[in-house]
């Protein structure tokens, strides 16, 4: 029971608990605003392309332009190293298992993405700060910069069409220019030079995007009855390998190999994530139908419930061995 007790961390399941029941929230509103007819399916169009556009790279340049500067440079090469091999190792895998589930091309490419980028951001950061505090939520945003980039630009070749796709273009998507944009006003130090209104307003615009990604999830999904969402058999079965699945075989090897500490601790933590709502967002943006993603998403949050709070544990006290 002392094992149990131990692995069972109360505190850590509140807090997934309680991020998950705020995404399910702000989810089921834009399935009530489409399902209600207050908000046609058009409109998802229109807010995946405020999302991609100006909500995401906003919300890029405030982080990263407020945690990437010299001196955490100086601190935190290894993380950034480590990030990008772990980066590096999960797209690899995340081909493998979407070439082993996928059928049709733009299934695979789906999968691809699903597998390899987990939900980091509006999920994995209350769930950081609520358990462990800002100074390693610092860290983790640190960790993140690298994994925000390469699946930023991983996911513009994949659901770009083939006509509009090139390395150019990709590099040169908003999203990526405004992480671009706060690396150098954070290597250069003027971030603390902008003008009040210009800060806050870049704040403000990049604060939008988790609600409307969210809302953006629900209005996909609004396409369909409740009762179709959670009989979605395929769906059920990527959210078990993307929750399950990937942290019993990534954990251990990241064990195996040395990793411990922090290093350790934000690999496994980005390996269990449900979900990214990038995996609705962009597709959307560029004109393809991402329903089947939106109910894996929902389903995923939905399954969270069940793993993540024992995932997260585990994670714990294994980081402290």
């Amino acid at each position: 029971m002392d094992v149990l007790a131990k692995l069972f961390d109360l505190q850590v399941a509140f807090t997934t608990l309680n991020s998950v029941a705020v995404l399910l929230a702000v989810i089921f509103l834009g399935y009530f605003l489409r399902r209600s007819g207050m908000l046609s399916g058009d409109a998802s169009h229109t807010v995946s392309a405020l999302v991609a556009s100006l909500f995401l790279p906003a919300y890029n340049l405030n982080h990263v332009a407020h945690t990437f500067t010299v001196d955490m440079l100086g601190q935190n090469l290894l993380i950034l190293g480590v990030s990008c091999v772990f980066c590096a190792a999960i797209i690899l895998l995340g081909r493998l298992l979407g070439r082993l589930l996928g059928r049709t091309d733009f299934e695979r490419k789906s999968l691809y993405y699903i597998f390899a980028f987990s939900n980091t951001g509006f999920f994995g950061y209350p769930v950081v700060q609520g358990v462990f505090g800002d100074e390693l939520l610092g860290r983790f945003i640190i960790f993140c910069i690298p994994v925000a980039f390469i699946g930023n630009f991983y996911a513009c070749g994949l659901f770009a069409t083939k006509s509009a796709f090139s390395v150019k273009r990709a590099v040169l998507a908003p999203v990526n220019v405004g992480s671009m944009i706060g690396m150098v006003l954070g290597l250069t130090g003027l971030t603390a030079h902008l003008p009040a209104f210009a800060s806050k307003a870049i704040a403000v615009t990049g604060d939008c995007m988790s609600p409307c990604a969210m809302i953006l999830t629900g209005l996909v999904l609004g396409a369909f009855p409740l009762k179709e969402l959670v009989c979605h058999g395929k769906a059920y079965l990527v959210s078990a390998v993307r929750l399950f699945g990937l942290p019993l075989v990534t954990v251990p090897l990241l064990y195996l190999v040395g990793l411990r500490g922090e290093a350790f601790f934000f690999c496994s933590l980005a390996s269990c994530l449900p979900v990214g709502l990038n995996s609705v967002v962009y597709p959307e943006a560029n004109g393809f139908d991402a329903s089947a993603n939106a109910k894996t998403a929902f389903v995923s949050f939905l399954m969270s419930l069940l793993f993540l709070p024992l995932t997260f544990s585990v994670i714990r006290v294994l980081t402290v061995l």
